[in-house]
Formats: structure tokens, C-alpha cells, sequence
């Protein structure tokens, strides 16, 4: 029975730091926009375990990486506005 205590415990200890972890922005896709639209300002913008991040044509929710990539997660300013559109 402690034995498997243990595991679960370190079950528990992997997933949580594998969660904590996996925050960084997917690659960001190589296009141009015309005109750049904010679907987020910050994390706290996004559903569900989603993260805010940069790219070219505004900041949008994404699905985090666990590896660093090129893409960049958005920095809450005072100018950031999301777009209701």
C-alpha cells in the first residue's frame, strides 16, 4: 500500500511539472497581415490551459509548447486592446 502511495505521488509530482513547464508560444507562422488583430492581451485573455502570444498579425490564444520555439508570448501593456471582431 505505501508503494503505492509513492507512485501516485510521483505520478502527480510529473504531470504537474510537466503542465507548469509547457509555456512557451508555438512557432510563429511566417506571413503578412494587412491589418493586425488582438484576440488577447495576457494569458488570463485565453480558455482553458491556452497562452497569449505575439505573432504577426496580433496576439492570439495558443496551445503551449513544451520545447522554446520562435514564437513569443504577448507582454500585457497599456496599448494592448483586443479586437471584439
Amino acid at each position: 500500500m505505501q508503494k503505492m502511495k509513492l507512485t501516485a505521488v510521483i505520478i502527480l509530482i510529473v504531470v504537474v511539472m510537466s503542465v507548469v513547464q509547457a509555456n512557451y508560444c508555438p512557432r510563429r507562422p511566417n506571413i503578412m497581415c494587412i491589418r493586425a488583430s488582438n484576440k488577447c492581451c495576457s494569458d488570463s485573455d485565453c480558455r482553458g490551459s491556452k497562452i497569449c502570444c505575439s505573432e504577426n498579425c496580433g496576439n492570439q490564444c495558443r496551445d503551449s509548447e513544451s520545447e522554446p520555439t520562435n514564437g513569443m508570448k504577448a507582454q500585457r501593456s497599456s496599448t494592448c486592446k483586443i479586437d471584439p471582431f
